[in-house]
């Protein structure tokens, strides 16, 4: 994605002069696993790599999240998400004046989510709680057709106020074969528009 780039004058309102736009991405590749202890609930963890490139910097580091699934009724889930439970994922950057190593503070989030059957198609509409900084919420829902072919929208809540710029849309697509899942992601910014994009596959 594009990252602005500033050089640190200010302009005459003291905000800061945008110079130009850099490139910029966060990957990660994750290995998950999960045991399921009854019918109902099931703890899993992940182990996960990141790298990270704006402009020539470049930064890496490894870290694990733990989550725990509880499904009461079949159309009925809830979620917790312990990321970055080991005390924090240390990000150590490279070509830059300093080097520093950044620590991924630990997040617990909370979630629900209500799927309803139409016959070979799937509706859900879900929502989650983010506590890493100001609580933050994530409402969205999710169509698949036929279970090969998902549609997807939301929004990110930063504020309690009912202003749009607290507030960013989520658009995104999938596509499930065999063992392979294919997903895409938007999230609108005021800043700079996020693309994801991620491989998934089961074995």
């Amino acid at each position: 994605a594009a990252v602005p780039l500033y050089d640190g004058s200010l302009d005459g309102n003291g905000a800061p002069i945008q110079t130009g736009l850099g490139d910029g991405r966060d990957n990660a590749l994750l290995f998950s696993g999960a045991l399921r202890f009854r019918r109902d609930l099931a703890v899993g963890i992940s182990l996960k790599y990141l790298w990270s490139k704006i402009v020539d910097a470049k930064a890496t580091g490894i870290g694990a999240d733990l989550g725990v699934m509880y499904r009461p009724w079949k159309k009925l889930t809830f979620g917790m998400n312990l990321q970055d439970f080991t005390g924090g994922t240390k990000v150590r950057w490279k070509n830059t004046p300093t080097n520093p190593v950044d620590t991924v503070p630990v997040n617990l989030k909370f979630g629900v989510a209500y799927t309803h059957a139409m016959g070979p198609n799937l509706l859900t509409g879900a929502l989650d709680l983010d506590t890493k900084f100001n609580p933050i919420l994530h409402y969205g829902i999710e169509y698949w057709y036929h279970r090969i072919f998902a549609v997807r929208a939301g929004l990110v809540d930063r504020g309690p106020s009912f202003s749009l710029r607290d507030k960013d849309p989520t658009l995104g697509g999938g596509f499930w074969l065999k063992v392979f899942e294919l997903d895409y992601a938007f999230i609108g910014s005021e800043i700079v528009g996020i693309h994801n994009l991620s491989l998934i596959t089961h074995f």
